[in-house]
């Protein structure tokens, strides 16, 4: 059967090649698979090597580990602190805010003519000081005389008598100390050290537990203090009640004179600084309007002056937006809606926020300030600053910088008027 199907295959075979067909053997296919596989083990066995030989590589020792762990940490911190510089350059980028240049230097210079008010009210508190002090002494001796009257009728003993001391080691009886105490009350309220040292060395009585007028045989042994208290009193001849009551009138004079004195004292000196604008000018009205003359603002000095008192702005800082803002008050916007600060005004169409006085709109936009800008709970608060007013109040960098020159030149005008 074998030698039959080889018979038959060499038969076919021959007709093929006799008709020009080509005839693969068949285990030609086995060999080549049997290469290709073969070749696929070399390639793979070589790659395996080569990953081997990468594995194999010598390791660094660790000194160079350790070379190279400080190389990129000395890498990384001066990459660090290249990203600081650049953050702190682009910070206010980062947080939206502008980069505003303005001056910062504080404006501050004392008035000759505080000095010289503090002066004059200092003299109208010494005069006043002196009559309360004459109204004062008399009536404390009135009073004093008044209340030994009322003993004098009580014990019957004169006024005399009764003033005339009797040295205490000459008393060798129990004394009444009831003068010796009201002596001791008009000393004290007159402030009279002649008649505490005398109470130091005397005894004075109404009673008569001690015979006075034999006492008063040896003059050593006694003193009368009568004539010293009667030339206490004034040539006033004016009732007590009454002198009490210009004693009240003084009192209340004086005490405002002082206070006018100590304010005079402690805002002495005139003040713009950019650095904290509710730091107060000190400024009165005349001088504001000094500093305005002869510009549409002037006769708003009163109306600054009421922003700062109101609110506690600085006046030359609401002044220098008024004079930035409005041209010094000539603008369109100044004359014909009352707009003085751009409130509201958020671009040259926009119709601002526009008050029925100027005055109104000044002290809107004080209020303004204080609320919003200047506060730390404020909404638009970036510091006290003219820089940081600037972050909300205008859409431009510029703004800080000319607002400050102006406040500058108001300083620089009513200074120079001093000097």
């Amino acid at each position: 059967m074998k030698k039959n199907m080889t018979r038959i295959s060499a038969i076919l075979m021959a007709g093929m090649l006799a008709s020009g067909v080509a005839v693969t053997p068949v285990f030609a296919e086995e060999k080549t698979t049997a290469a290709s596989t073969q070749s696929e083990s070399v390639a793979t066995t070589e790659t395996t090597t080569e990953k081997k030989t990468e594995t194999t590589t010598e390791k660094p020792t660790t000194t160079e580990k350790k070379k190279t762990t400080t190389e990129k940490k000395k890498n990384t911190e001066k990459s660090k602190k290249k990203d600081k510089k650049k953050d702190d350059k682009e910070e206010a980028k980062d947080d939206g805010l502008k980069d505003i240049k303005a001056p910062e230097e504080t404006k501050q210079f004392t008035v000759a003519s505080t000095t010289s008010m503090i002066q004059k009210i200092t003299k109208q508190i010494k005069k006043k000081q002196s009559y309360y002090d004459s109204y004062s002494s008399d009536v404390a001796v009135m009073e004093f005389y008044k209340k030994l009257a009322d003993l004098k009728s009580e014990h019957g003993v004169t006024m005399d008598i009764s003033l005339t001391g009797v040295k205490k080691d000459k008393c060798g009886v129990h004394t009444s100390d009831t003068v010796n105490t009201l002596l001791m009350d008009l000393a004290t309220k007159i402030n009279s050290q002649y008649l505490k040292d005398v109470l130091k060395e005397y005894n004075f009585q109404i009673t008569g537990e001690v015979n006075v007028s034999t006492a008063m045989t040896d003059a050593s042994h006694y003193l009368n203090v009568k004539p010293y208290i009667d030339k206490l009193l004034s040539n006033n001849t004016k009732p007590l009640d009454q002198k009490k009551a210009e004693m009240k009138k003084l009192k209340a004079e004086i005490d405002s004179l002082k206070k006018d004195r100590d304010v005079l004292k402690k805002n002495r000196d005139r003040m713009f600084n950019p650095m904290n604008l509710l730091q107060k000018s000190n400024l009165s009205t005349q001088e504001i309007q000094y500093m305005l003359q002869g510009s549409a603002l002037e006769s708003l000095a009163s109306s600054f002056k009421k922003c700062e008192d109101t609110y506690g702005v600085n006046a030359v800082f609401v002044a220098s937006i008024a004079i930035h803002e409005s041209a010094w008050g000539t603008s369109r916007r100044a004359k014909e809606d009352n707009n003085l600060t751009g409130y509201g005004v958020t671009s040259d169409a926009a119709k601002g926020i526009n008050a029925q006085t100027k005055e109104e709109n000044l002290l809107m936009t004080a209020k303004l300030l204080k609320e919003k800008y200047l506060v730390e709970e404020g909404a638009y608060y970036h510091g006290p600053s003219v820089k940081g007013v600037n972050q909300c109040y205008c859409v431009g960098n510029t703004w800080a910088g000319y607002v400050t020159n102006y406040a500058y030149q108001l300083m620089d005008r009513l200074q120079s008027k001093e000097k």
